[in-house]
């Protein structure tokens, strides 16, 4: 998944400019109990938090979600939703 988010991010930005003017700070590398890793990032903005992993997982430590501009907070319900939508993709092999 490095590799395909390197692949994604390259023709949009120059991926190493980013990371010298990012950088890391800690991390928590993947492991197969946790199934995340965690960066800790410097950022014009400010400290940034990113953690990448197995989504049901992820959505675990999730109190809203990003759509576009909005912030919806993460209810059972929407919940619910993307844990099926999940269990369908995973069926997929996806």
């Amino acid at each position: 998944s490095e590799t395909a988010l390197l692949k994604f991010c390259h023709p949009l930005q120059d991926v190493m400019k980013l990371r010298s003017q990012n950088p890391l700070i800690a991390s928590i590398p993947f492991n197969s109990k946790n199934k995340w890793q965690i960066h800790i990032h410097d950022c014009e903005e400010g400290l940034m938090f990113f953690m990448k992993g197995a989504p049901e997982r992820i959505l675990n430590y999730c109190t809203t979600l990003q759509n576009g501009d909005h912030t919806i907070p993460l209810t059972p319900k929407v919940r619910t939703s993307i844990n099926n939508a999940l269990m369908s993709l995973g069926k997929m092999g996806e």
